[in-house]
C-alpha cells in the first residue's frame, strides 16, 4: 500500500474526535459553503459540461479476507460501494455506483477506489487508484476476496478510464504498469518498492497525465493507450515525495503538487515539468502537506493544503486545511482558514468560483451525533 493511504488513515484518528467548525453559508469573497455532505471518501473533482462530478472512493465493506491487513493494520475489507457522482443543488446524484472499494479503518474511512475525475472533449476520464498486483500481493497466501469483489478489483483498480455518451472503456491500465516499473527500478526507493496509486490526471490534447503517489512518478497515457514514465519524484531525506495532483497551465507545462509527508512546516513544493522539454524543475516552495492544486481561468494557481500546520499523522494531528492562491504576479494569499478540514482535489466553475472536497477521508456516515462526513465545499472568489 502506498504511503499516501498510511498518512490519510492515520489522520483519521484525529478527525474522529476532534472539534468541529461548520462551513458558513456567508456570500462574501472567500467564504465557504457546504454544496453536499454525507459524501463517501470524497476525493477528485471536475466539471463536465456544467455539471460537478465528484469521485467517491466508497466506504470498504463487509468482505474482509481472512489476515489481510490494511497500512494500520487493521481488518483489510471491501465492498462495492464507490460511486462516480454528481452535485446539483445541495443533491447527489449518483451516476455510477457499485464501484470496487477498500479500507483497514473501521467504518471505511480512509478508503481507496475511484480518485479522480477530468473532463474531456468527448465525455470524462475517470482514474482508479492503487493497483491490483499491488493489493493481491498484499494479501496472505491462500487469502482472497470473494468473487465479485475481486472481479471488480481486477476490472477496476488503477486503471485509466473514458466516460462518453456511447460508454466506457478501458484506456491503460496505468496501476499496474507503475507497480512493475517499480519493481524493475526498487533501487530508487528500496524501502517502499514495487508500490503504486494512481492519484490526479490531467488531460492535455489526447495525453492525459497521471501523478502516481505511490510510484512516485509523473506519467503519460497516449491515444494509443501507451504509458510512459514521465519523470521520478526523488525521496528527500527524512520525508517521501508522493505527488498527488497535477495541473495543466501556461506554456505547455504541467504542476505537480507533493504530500512531503515528513517534511517540516513549509518545505513541500510545487514542480513544473515541461510537456516539449521533458524536463522538470522545482517552481514553487513554501508549502504544506499538498493534496490538490489547479487553475483558475485568470491565470492563478491554487494548492490545497490537506494539513496546513504540516504533515502530522498522529492522534494529535491538526486536521485544519487551506488554500494557497499565487496570483499571476506571485503575489500569496490563503483561502479558507478554520474551514476546510483534510480538503482535497480541486475545481472550478466558470466563475472562478473554487470547489473542494472537505473531510475528503470520511464515509457519510457520521460516528456520532454532530461528527463530520464526506463533504464538497465552494469558496466564492
Amino acid at each position: 500500500m502506498s504511503l499516501l493511504r498510511i498518512v490519510m488513515a492515520s489522520a483519521l484518528i484525529a478527525a474522529a474526535g476532534g472539534p468541529l467548525a461548520s462551513a458558513t453559508s456567508a456570500a462574501a469573497p472567500g467564504s465557504v459553503s457546504v454544496v453536499a455532505s454525507g459524501l463517501n471518501n470524497p476525493r477528485g473533482l471536475a466539471f463536465a459540461k456544467g455539471q460537478l462530478y465528484v469521485a467517491e472512493a466508497g466506504s470498504g465493506g463487509s468482505d474482509c479476507p481472512k489476515g489481510a491487513t490494511g497500512a494500520e493494520g487493521g481488518p483489510l475489507c471491501a465492498g462495492l460501494t464507490g460511486a462516480l457522482a454528481t452535485i446539483s443543488l445541495g443533491a447527489v446524484h449518483v451516476r455510477m455506483g457499485g464501484l470496487f472499494s477498500f479500507s483497514d479503518i473501521p467504518g471505511g474511512s480512509a478508503a481507496e477506489g475511484i480518485a479522480a475525475v477530468a473532463a474531456t472533449g468527448r465525455g470524462l476520464e475517470l482514474l482508479r487508484g492503487e493497483s491490483v498486483l499491488g493489493l493481491l500481493t498484499s494479501l496472505p497466501a491462500g487469502s482472497r476476496f470473494n468473487e465479485a469483489d475481486s472481479a471488480a478489483a481486477r476490472r477496476e483498480l488503477g486503471r485509466l478510464s473514458s466516460l462518453g455518451a456511447s460508454g466506457g472503456r478501458v484506456l491503460a491500465d496505468v496501476g499496474d504498469e507503475d507497480f512493475a516499473w517499480t519493481g524493475i527500478n526498487q533501487n530508487l526507493v528500496p524501502e517502499q518498492y514495487p508500490d503504486s496509486n494512481p492519484n490526479a490526471l490531467a488531460v492535455v490534447g489526447s495525453t492525459t497525465y497521471v501523478a502516481d503517489a505511490g510510484a512516485n512518478q509523473l506519467v503519460s497515457v497516449d491515444a494509443h493507450g501507451v504509458v510512459r514514465q514521465l519523470a521520478f519524484f526523488p525521496n528527500p531525506p527524512a520525508r517521501d515525495a508522493v505527488p498527488t495532483c497535477v495541473a495543466a497551465g501556461p506554456h505547455g507545462n504541467l504542476y505537480i503538487g507533493e504530500l512531503a509527508p515528513g517534511a517540516k512546516p513549509g518545505e513541500g513544493a510545487i514542480y513544473r515539468y515541461g510537456i516539449a522539454s521533458h524536463r522538470l524543475s522545482l517552481w514553487k516552495s513554501g508549502f504544506n502537506v499538498v493534496d490538490g492544486c489547479g487553475f483558475d481561468h485568470k491565470g492563478n494557481f491554487y494548492a490545497v493544503e490537506f494539513q496546513a500546520h504540516g504533515f502530522n499523522p498522529s492522534p494529535t494531528g491538526n486536521p485544519a486545511g487551506d488554500i494557497v492562491e499565487i496570483a499571476k504576479n506571485g503575489t500569496r494569499s490563503v483561502l479558507g482558514e478554520g474551514q476546510l478540514f483534510y480538503p482535497q482535489g480541486f475545481a472550478v466553475d466558470a466563475k472562478d468560483n473554487i470547489y473542494v472536497s472537505n473531510w475528503s477521508i470520511l464515509t457519510g456516515t457520521p460516528r456520532g451525533p454532530g461528527a463530520p462526513t464526506g463533504e464538497v465545499v465552494k469558496i466564492r472568489h
